[in-house]
């Protein structure tokens, strides 16, 4: 898997609730944090169950690439100018980070490139962790 099918994956199912998908490009492109917060629940709640239905077609390789992709972006953004923007400790400053991958490419490359961008507090906890259950659930091993 290629990086860019790891942000197709994730468009994509921002796109399978159009109303999600909407609210999320005004969201980011004027930096609409007061819709942030109900962007998150869509995230948690909406997105990662399509993300995951996507991941159940995957063969092994692709999943696995798929997760060390999801790592890299969130380690990526473990950074102090990073941090000092989106706050949190240690645990939600993971949490965090998910989030602004979980928003797809646009939103992690703004953020990365401008931390400022970042929206203070936003956080959804499971999706640095989703893919690790439902390849087991597909796999019936851990990843």
């Amino acid at each position: 898997m290629k990086e860019q099918l790891f942000w197709e994956i994730i468009e994509s199912s921002w796109n399978d609730t159009p109303a999600a998908a909407t609210q999320r490009k005004e969201a980011t492109s004027a930096n609409n944090t007061v819709l942030f917060p109900e962007l998150a629940k869509q995230l948690e709640h909406v997105v990662i169950p399509h993300i995951s239905q996507r991941l159940t077609t995957l063969n092994k390789t692709d999943f696995k690439k798929f997760m060390e992709i999801l790592n890299k972006k969130i380690r990526h953004l473990d950074r102090d100018e990073v941090h000092a923007h989106v706050g949190g400790s240690d645990d939600g400053f993971l949490d965090r980070r998910g989030f602004i991958v979980g928003m797809g490419e646009g939103y992690y490359n703004t953020v990365d490139k401008d931390p400022s961008k970042a929206a203070r507090g936003i956080e959804v906890e499971y999706f640095a962790y989703f893919g690790y259950d439902v390849y087991e659930e597909k796999f019936g091993e851990p990843l």
